[in-house]
């Protein structure tokens, strides 16, 4: 049976919050900004490479992965499990490299 995530918690953050500041590119797995916030420039690519090979997004003083995102953004809901890079480059956020993962209770 699959180990569920952020079983009691809300989801922080919803497709229709990400509308307003971010655009997504399914193709390309590339979030870019819509508005300037600080210094983040509209119409710039979205996020950063973290130590872990991710691509962080924060919004409202929060980090986000991006691949975490990018499934609110297509799906319109928050993965309630955890969510695998198919091939296996974290930075690689089109939506057909993601896929729910399942992990072993090993793997915790």
């Amino acid at each position: 049976m699959p180990v569920l995530q952020n079983e009691k918690r809300e989801p922080p953050i919803t497709g229709s919050m990400l509308e307003g500041l971010l655009t997504y590119d399914p193709d390309t797995g590339i979030f870019t900004a819509v508005k300037t916030r600080g210094r983040h420039r509209a119409g710039k690519r979205a996020g950063s490479k973290g130590g872990e090979g991710y691509i962080i997004i924060k919004i409202n003083r929060r980090n986000y992965r991006a691949h975490q995102l990018a499934w609110v953004w297509m799906f319109g809901e928050w993965p309630r499990m955890d969510i695998g890079h198919i091939n296996r480059d974290r930075s690689d956020n089109r939506i057909a490299n993601l896929r729910l993962a399942i992990t072993s209770p090993s793997s915790c």
